[in-house]
């Protein structure tokens, strides 16, 4: 029910209630609020910013105090009753607005939120001064400041000990700003909390987001890890070698496409929907424009955790746990803890905590991300990180590379090309980089065994018929490769006319170019050592399996056990000795077997894998044939030579 005044009391409520908060809700962000209800006010018949005032409102108008010699708010029936206080409440007004403008040039921020209206639960608040806020919080800051420095300049000011106590005094010193940092993060948190911030500049609901942080982390540290369609089958292969198999319970996924988290969601893995590139649904090579901007997703999702108080590993998905790091990050004084790229820090695996100092090197990474998007997140998170380093500002311990591996340690200097090559018993880690492309390092993982994406049931299809070869033949270093990339072809020719996928064999190591990377010239290397990977997907993923397909735990036993004896289609071809137990067969045209003689020894055979001791020039190519014009066609676009970490 509104309050029926007199008129005098009238003008001075209409008067006073227009103009004081007309300056308010225009120019000093004084707001109107629900108060004794859920109704919001609505406003004066003038459609200016104020509120309708109702019986329990008179108390909002002590907000506009009289000064000595005037007129006070708390007599307004004696004021009003003087036509003569028209006059003063008018140059009372006057001073008013000129005092708000003065507040408002000190404050000048706040001209952002003239029209918004922000809402409280706590019905006792009638109006909010912004600057007030502001203030209070800047008083605490320097207070604070003072308090800290006084405290530490009294208690650990250093003396002539020597460098190892001024260390020690730094780092006290963080930990003490990191206290305050924490505790201005916590203000920070409830002053969003009561004039809310909807969404970032990425259009993600920022509090959606920090729950997800919250509901995921335990014991206050979330492992995080930034994926897109185009490495969909890493984050899951992750998910399965790493997470799953060690019980790493407080991950999440942070996807940057529209599709990820749904993809994820099929196989019951946690993910967050945060923001869509517009290259989500593919992979990017290595230092490409597409590659940084997604990589400085990363520092942003790693800040968002910090700013909550959480302590954050980061991990891409092309790296596999052989054990469960978490529990190896015990340098509590350490601000961030990272693993090595050879030359520089790796931004795909390191741990941060909450600290003052890891703060704010994400902060200086991700607006110079925004600033410089040319750069990776990695060189952003490393050119600050140095800088911090050298004004002593930060506390950085570089993981051992032989423990958290890189792809260069791990698998050339490691000389690892295929599953059970030179155990590793001490390694925490290895990230599968140094190579160029998706598509490679999935290859690679898959050689290593490293690899439990069973997707489309890759390894676990019991009906699947397949056929495997040799390459026994060393022919030296000038012929070996040309004779194995012919049995190379010969094998996909027989797969097409037989509907059975080729299983890779192991082809000699002449003309490796990266030396370390594989072993001596005549020892066995991979196909993705001479061969470019992503194009020979391109053309055949779908027709072939890694060499170490049948020693994987998924391929079913029934598979594993269903072989064919071992054949030799006879060719004028030096293959060398042969052992015992070889089935000889020898075509008609000494050029080689004919699609009907193939399919006349072979249609039939009813094993899972039909074995072949080699396939040097014993086929014979018949191009009307439509299924082989087509593997031909495949073959003759898919096999680009490369090397072994696919730079060409």
């Amino acid at each position: 029910m509104s309050v029926k005044w007199s008129s005098w009391q009238q003008i001075y409520t209409e008067a006073v209630t227009t103009r004081y908060l007309e300056i308010f809700g225009h120019l000093s962000g004084y707001v109107c609020l629900p108060q004794g209800g859920d109704r919001f006010h609505t406003f004066i018949d003038v459609g200016v910013g104020g509120c309708d005032y109702h019986d329990d409102d008179q108390a909002a108008l002590e907000k506009f105090g009289g000064t000595s010699g005037e007129p006070d708010d708390d007599n307004l029936e004696s004021d009003v009753n003087n036509e003569t206080n028209i006059l003063m409440i008018e140059r009372r007004i006057q001073r008013k607005r000129k005092q708000i403008r003065q507040e408002i040039e000190w404050c000048p921020s706040i001209k952002v939120l003239e029209q918004n209206l922000w809402f409280l639960e706590d019905s006792n608040i009638k109006v909010i001064d912004f600057c007030y806020v502001i203030r209070r919080c800047l008083i605490f800051l320097i207070i604070s400041v003072a308090v800290l420095l006084l405290f530490g300049i009294t208690r650990h000011s250093p003396s002539d000990n020597g460098v190892f106590e001024k260390r020690i005094v730094n780092s006290q010193t963080r930990h003490e700003m990191s206290i305050l940092r924490s505790s201005m993060i916590s203000l920070s948190r409830v002053v969003e909390k009561v004039f809310g911030r909807a969404h970032n500049e990425f259009g993600v609901n920022d509090t959606a987001f920090h729950e997800a942080l919250r509901s995921r982390a335990l014991d206050g540290t979330v492992v995080l890890s930034s994926v897109d369609s185009g490495y969909l089958d890493m984050a899951v292969n992750l998910y399965f070698t790493s997470f799953k198999r060690f019980h790493v319970e407080n991950y999440l996924f942070v996807g940057s496409d529209p599709d990820i988290c749904n993809k994820l969601a099929n196989f019951s893995i946690a993910c967050f929907d945060y923001i869509h590139d517009r290259d989500g649904q593919k992979s990017s090579g290595y230092y490409s424009e597409a590659f940084k901007r997604k990589t400085h997703l990363k520092t942003k999702i790693i800040l968002e955790a910090l700013m909550l108080g959480l302590k954050v590993l980061i991990t891409d998905v092309d790296i596999v746990f052989f054990t469960n790091p978490l529990p190896l990050f015990t340098c509590t004084r350490c601000d961030i803890e990272i693993s090595s790229d050879v030359i520089e820090g790796n931004s795909g695996f390191y741990f941060a905590r909450p600290t003052a100092a890891s703060i704010k090197l994400h902060e200086t990474a991700w607006k110079q991300g925004l600033a410089q998007p040319h750069i990776s997140n990695q060189k952003a998170i490393d050119r600050n990180m140095e800088k911090m380093q050298r004004s002593r500002t930060i506390t950085v311990k570089n993981l051992d590379p032989k423990t958290y591996t890189n792809g260069k340690v791990y698998f050339e200097d490691g000389k690892r090309m295929f599953k059970g090559d030179n155990l590793c018993e001490h390694c925490v880690i290895v990230h599968n980089n140094w190579i160029v492309t998706g598509a490679a390092k999935v290859y690679r993982f898959k050689e290593c065994g490293l690899w439990e994406n069973d997707k489309n049931q890759y390894y676990s299809d019991r009906q699947q018929r397949y056929l495997s070869f040799d390459l026994p033949r060393d022919y030296g270093s000038v012929n070996t490769i040309k004779f194995e990339e012919k049995a190379l072809r010969n094998a996909f020719i027989l797969g097409a006319i037989l509907g059975r996928t080729v299983i890779l064999p192991k082809f000699h190591c002449y003309g490796c170019k990266f030396s370390r990377a594989c072993k001596k010239p005549n020892a066995k290397c991979t196909l993705g050592t001479f061969y470019k990977i992503e194009r020979f997907d391109s053309q055949l993923k779908d027709k072939y399996r890694e060499s170490v397909f049948l020693s994987h735990d998924k391929v079913p036993d029934s598979v594993k056990s269903s072989l064919s004896p071992v054949f030799l289609i006879n060719s004028s071809q030096d293959i060398g000795t042969l052992t015992k137990n070889i089935v000889k067969l020898s075509p008609k045209d000494p050029g080689g077997a004919t699609d009907e003689e193939i399919v006349d020894w072979f249609g039939n055979r009813k094993e899972s894998v039909l074995r072949f001791h080699s396939l040097y020039n014993n086929i014979k190519y018949n191009e009307t044939n439509e299924k082989v014009a087509n593997i031909l066609k495949k073959l003759k676009s898919g096999l680009a030579r490369s090397d072994y970490r696919q730079y060409q």
